[in-house]
């Protein structure tokens, strides 16, 4: 799974590939435990079925097996893993199907780095670096092995003159 930063409007696509030949149908899933089917394909079928919330920002760009799903329009909601699935018809299956995990699962992160209405952004609005922690780390441990040397010191100077 890779990666994926986008901003707020922008579009990303999803490229799905099996990794077994001769697959049923393919779909694109959302969520941790892959619980939000986003799209499904048939084979065979000229159709593919979108879920309602992404029906107007999916579209897909090529052909079975071979699946790219172009998400368009982001928004925060839209952040998370998405996965490519193939399924093969398998009798043997209890299920009567194979679920088999596809190449080209994503993991989207969609950020917000819109300016207010009203505000502006000059250079140097941004986030500063904060250099007083590390300025204060860095006294703290000067202080602490200053103390543990005048610490060794001492006990020197008291073992050399209890001999």
């Amino acid at each position: 799974m890779r990666l994926q930063w986008k901003n707020v409007g922008e579009s990303i696509t999803i490229q799905c590939r099996s990794s077994e030949a001769d697959m049923d149908a393919a779909g694109l899933t959302k969520g941790l435990n892959k619980d939000t089917e986003i799209a499904f394909k048939y084979k065979n079928s000229p159709k593919i079925t979108i879920a309602p919330p992404f029906r107007n920002r999916l579209q897909l760009g090529s052909e079975f097996p071979n699946m790219d799903f172009l998400l368009s329009n982001l928004t925060s909601a839209d952040t998370g893993p998405y996965w490519c699935e193939y399924q093969k018809i398998d009798s043997k299956s209890p299920t009567g199907l194979k679920n088999v995990a596809g190449t080209g699962s994503v993991l989207l992160v969609v950020t917000d780095n819109t300016v207010q209405t009203g505000k502006s952004v000059t250079p140097g609005d941004c986030e500063q670096p904060n250099n007083s922690l590390v300025v204060t780390s860095v006294v703290i441990s000067a202080a602490v092995l200053l103390g543990l040397i005048l610490v060794i010191v001492a006990f020197i100077k008291v073992d050399v003159h209890m001999t």
